[in-house]
């Protein structure tokens, strides 16, 4: 045929049928392993995909009790939240009523600190007086008391001296001074003064200690006030006209009226030590009372941190909850779209693994058909190609039962549509014999032998 119409001769050899039984079993190989690899990549995407049908029922159960959990762990939390909030509310009134206490327990905590600074400040200034009339004492000798014994008609004054102190000492000096019903002197003769003076040591012992009595408050109001009626208004009753009579009359006029003085500021004081005492009393009370109200609101306080915590543990657990809950819904979501997406694929890999298993069972046929393809058909034109595959190839493949692809074409089995438009895009004219030609030449082991499509 192509002598008849080229008017030449084309000559194959040994050499290439060897080649085509060379090339026909690489390419059967390579064929094959290419069918198996994308039927398991079918078949694996189909297991994927049941395993993801499978794990998305799955979630959708998870999803359900979770929400559940969920729904629990909130309603838990706002009751919580409600037993917080009345637990609260009583805590916050104890606290108002502690305040309140604390205010009153501060407050009389200063009038008692200013009180007991006011009635100290003036017993310090009271204190020389006492000193002083101790310093009266020290100047009187033990002869001067028997001196003034042996008076048997004192001198002026002197008695009047002595009857001061004994209604001073009144009812604290009983072997010595005989008092009535209302602690006053029987007797503010001369001979009770002596009486008075008979251990002189004694004597200045008891006067020396009496600064005590009258911080007590103990001398009688009514032994002072004849004190002050009867003596105080004499105008011999003074130290310096004392000393001219008898120097334990001076000794004992100064003391007389030292004492005197510091009974006077005690009795100004004594109110002092009164309201001092009612206050330390009140702040005792105050302080049991807010020690009280403060355990009171310490175990409330405490309660409620515990509730706190637990209702804190309870959000925790609410919030750890609706977020698994969402995690799972999104996870649900994204595993939903993703099979919803795939869904159509499901088909479409069943039945790429249907065309896949047919294409194995036609290989044989088709690699054998390109196999020839390259080996001998590079050397004749387009019309001389297509009688060669159609009317002698496939009629051999026919007449002896070999498998293949119904009008099977090499260029397909031989290239795909991204290796073509490589070679069109580095300059290959995009014609089916320049195609053809580009797939001879990129599959043979060595250059052939390829006519021009000019030609």
């Amino acid at each position: 045929m192509v002598l008849e119409t080229e008017k030449r001769f084309i000559y194959t050899t040994p050499k290439s049928f060897l080649e085509l039984i060379k090339l026909y079993i690489s390419m059967l190989k390579e064929k094959r392993t290419v069918l198996e690899e994308g039927k398991e990549r079918y078949e694996n995407g189909l297991i994927k995909l049941k395993e993801t049908a499978e794990q998305v029922e799955e979630i959708e159960k998870i999803v359900k009790v979770k929400g559940v959990e969920a729904e629990k762990k909130k309603n838990d939390a706002e009751k919580f939240a409600a037993i917080v909030g009345v637990e609260k509310e009583k805590v916050e009134a104890e606290n108002d009523k502690a305040n309140i206490e604390a205010a009153k327990c501060g407050q009389i905590k200063f009038d008692v600190t200013n009180k007991k600074e006011s009635t100290e400040a003036d017993l310090m200034a009271a204190i020389p007086l006492v000193e002083e009339a101790k310093r009266s004492l020290q100047g009187i000798k033990k002869s001067d008391f028997v001196t003034a014994k042996s008076f048997a008609n004192p001198p002026g004054g002197v008695p009047e001296v002595f009857a001061a102190c004994m209604y001073l000492m009144a009812g604290h000096w009983n072997d010595s001074i005989e008092v009535d019903k209302n602690k006053r002197p029987k007797s503010v003769e001369w001979k009770a003064a002596v009486k008075m003076m008979k251990n002189p040591d004694e004597f200045v012992s008891r006067l020396q200690d009496f600064g005590k009595i009258v911080d007590e408050n103990q001398v009688v109001a009514s032994n002072v006030k004849i004190i002050k009626d009867q003596y105080f208004t004499r105008p011999d009753f003074l130290p310096e006209i004392m000393e001219q009579k008898s120097n334990a009359a001076k000794g004992i006029c100064s003391w007389v009226l030292n004492i005197v003085k510091y009974w006077d500021v005690i009795q100004q004081v004594e109110p002092k030590r009164k309201a001092l005492s009612e206050a330390t009393e009140q702040l005792e009370t105050a302080t049991v009372k807010l020690e009280a109200v403060n355990k009171v609101v310490a175990e409330l306080n405490a309660s409620l941190q515990k509730l706190i915590d637990e209702y804190n543990s309870a959000m925790a657990e609410k919030e750890a909850a609706l977020n698994e809950a969402e995690r799972c819904r999104t996870r649900l979501d994204l595993a939903q779209r993703l099979v919803a997406a795939l869904g159509s694929e499901n088909e479409r890999w069943a039945n790429a693994i249907v065309n896949i298993n047919n294409e194995e069972k036609l290989v044989t046929g088709d690699v054998l058909i390109a196999s020839a393809f390259i080996s001998y058909t590079g050397p004749f034109n387009k019309k001389n190609r297509k009688h060669m595959i159609h009317n002698l190839f496939e009629k051999f493949f026919t007449e002896n039962k070999i498998p293949m692809t119904p009008e099977v074409n090499p260029v397909k089995i031989l290239s795909d549509e991204a290796q073509i438009a490589s070679w069109n895009k580095d300059g290959l004219p995009s014609d089916a014999v320049s195609i053809e030609n580009g797939t001879i030449l990129t599959n043979s082991e060595r250059y052939p032998l390829i006519i021009d499509p000019q030609l």
